[in-house]
């Protein structure tokens, strides 16, 4: 029943959630629903909606090295870290640069 969060976001195409928190279960849910769980600071988290108001938002997820990066500023970047599912992810995400007109951004 749990899971069903994580197959929504999958199924509305969603490859990553960021946010300052997930439960361990919606973590793995969505892990096992090839949906990448990024856990940033709130800071920098706030740091992504404040952009996203103004319609600037460009993010840049690079799973290989572990960042996250607000390319709508000066390119802040921060590290995140991925359990063993970074080798199953590895070669199907790679690198995602999530589009001005669709950021997926989720708050904690």
């Amino acid at each position: 029943m749990w899971e069903h969060a994580a197959w929504a976001i999958a199924g509305y195409g969603f490859r990553v959630v960021i946010s300052s928190f997930f439960a361990d279960i919606h973590k793995n849910n969505e892990l096992n629903n090839f949906v990448l769980p990024v856990v940033v600071s709130e800071d920098f988290l706030k740091e992504l909606f404040f952009h996203r108001q103004g319609s600037q938002t460009e993010v840049e997820v690079d799973l290989p090295n572990q960042t996250v990066t607000n390319l709508a500023t000066t390119g802040k970047s921060e590290n995140f870290e991925i359990n063993g599912y970074k080798t199953l992810f590895g070669e199907w995400f790679g690198r995602c640069r999530l589009p001005r007109s669709e950021p997926h951004l989720k708050g904690g």
